[in-house]
């Protein structure tokens, strides 16, 4: 294990430690930051065509390029109609509270058709209430 030395640096005259004691010179770590240049931060670009469309089989582009599987056919250029992608709805997430508010209304629901089950005579009519039951017990469990 060798010994250090503390040195100034070379241009700011900032105490510098743990130095090799064979050197001479010394630069702190802000004047090689102000030295060195920044990373080049490359902004990405949005592309206009909808989300994968490389891998459609068939996909026109509103210029009328089309394209199989993401390579371009330049022969059938303005021949076929612009693809029409429909957009998803992106569903709605829960906070916590509206969570608890949800479950909480699925029990009760679940509790009265329960209540009623017990007292229907019907085949007919209970099998109904306990596909209900099952129906709201499947809502409930996708909530936990």
């Amino acid at each position: 294990m060798g010994t250090f030395k503390k040195l100034n640096c070379d241009t700011c005259n900032q105490i510098v430690e743990k130095v090799d004691n064979e050197a001479v010179k010394v630069k702190c770590w802000r004047c090689v930051s102000k030295m060195v240049k920044g990373p080049e931060i490359k902004s990405i670009v949005k592309s206009d065509k909808p989300r994968g469309w490389k891998f459609m089989k068939e996909y026109v582009y509103t210029d009328g390029t089309v394209y199989h599987k993401g390579i371009e056919q330049p022969e059938l250029k303005g021949t076929l109609s612009v693809s029409v992608i429909e957009v998803k709805e992106e569903k709605k997430k829960l906070s916590k509270q509206e969570k608890v508010d949800l479950q909480s209304k699925l029990g009760t629901e679940i509790q009265k058709i329960k209540a009623s089950m017990f007292h229907e005579n019907r085949k007919t009519k209970r099998a109904e209430m306990q596909r209900t039951v099952q129906k709201l017990n499947r809502q409930l469990s996708k909530l936990k």
